[in-house]
């Protein structure tokens, strides 16, 4: 993981360049919120869940998969507005590695936008996909739940 450069704002390290990412076939930002002074990027247990993810078998497939089932909620809700041109492909933005210190889970979030136009809006929907000891988890619109998870 040292080949990762970062840089580093107000507790939170920023991956200088997008990172491709094998398991999800994309390039996206890494988001370190930093533990403590000590760490210019990840804590060992942060490490441990960035190792998780990255990990992950088939991790694009059941995002895609789960993705589906939120689209098809969304739109029974009325939050976003069906289009000719929706699409499950996913644009990842950041990986968000919260601080692990307080928590026993290995918990990271991938941050997606989508191309499905919220409802009564010129703008889109975003999610937030919760993974935890390299487990998909769920997907809901983004919420910042990735910077204090519970």
């Amino acid at each position: 993981m040292s080949n990762y450069q970062f840089s580093k704002e107000d507790g939170i390290a920023i991956s200088t360049k997008e990172v491709y990412l094998k398991n999800l076939h994309q390039n996206a930002f890494i988001w370190v919120y930093t533990e403590n002074e000590d760490f210019n990027d990840f804590s060992p247990k942060q490490k441990v869940a960035f190792e998780e993810f990255l990990n992950t078998e088939n991790a694009l497939e059941q995002i895609k998969e789960k993705t589906k089932f939120y689209y098809d909620y969304l739109l029974a809700q009325k939050r976003i507005k069906q289009q000719e041109n929706d699409s499950f492909e996913l644009d990842f933005e950041a990986i968000a590695l919260p601080s692990q210190a307080e928590n026993p889970k290995n918990i990271i979030f991938v941050l997606a936008n989508t191309n499905w136009l919220l409802a009564n809006s010129k703008f889109y929907m975003e999610l937030e996909i919760r993974f935890e000891n390299g487990r998909l988890m769920h997907i809901c619109e983004l919420s910042g739940e990735y910077i204090f998870p519970q």
